[in-house]
């Protein structure tokens, strides 16, 4: 399975099997799952902070996250595997840095729309309906 960087796709091979990496919408409800405790939903920014500061479970669970729309059989104990496969934390850093550069818009497109600082205004609409008069 070849990875494809137009889909934000970043693939990866570890002890010569071939895996891909994407952030999916649905990989970070299954990340915000993955954390939840009686009924209260961490927000991802969390997570990734963790993941950031060296916690080791945040960071096994957004690999595995990445790996959740071409890989679902993979479980997250089974990403922590494959972690140590590529080489550890540092490997694994890199292997995010990727897959996070390779899902962000390119910055050109970002500029053609007017920038991400510049997100078009949305409409005030008052009441609900169509108007009565």
């Amino acid at each position: 399975m070849a990875a494809n960087p137009e889909k934000g796709e970043f693939g990866i091979v570890i002890e010569g099997v071939s895996y891909v990496l994407v952030t999916t919408f649905n990989g970070l409800i299954d990340l915000q799952n993955y954390f939840a405790k009686d009924g209260a939903m961490p927000s991802i920014e969390s997570i990734l902070l963790r993941a950031q500061r060296g916690e080791l479970d945040p960071v096994r669970a957004v690999f595995w996250s990445t790996l959740r729309r071409h890989h679902p059989q993979i479980t997250v104990e089974q990403a922590g595997e494959l972690i140590h496969a590529a080489g550890g934390m540092g490997a694994v850093d890199a292997l995010l840095s990727g897959a996070a550069t390779a899902s962000a818009p390119d910055p050109r497109d970002v500029a053609a729309v007017g920038g991400a600082t510049n997100p078009p205004k949305a409409r005030r609409r008052r009441g609900i309906g169509a108007r009565l008069n």
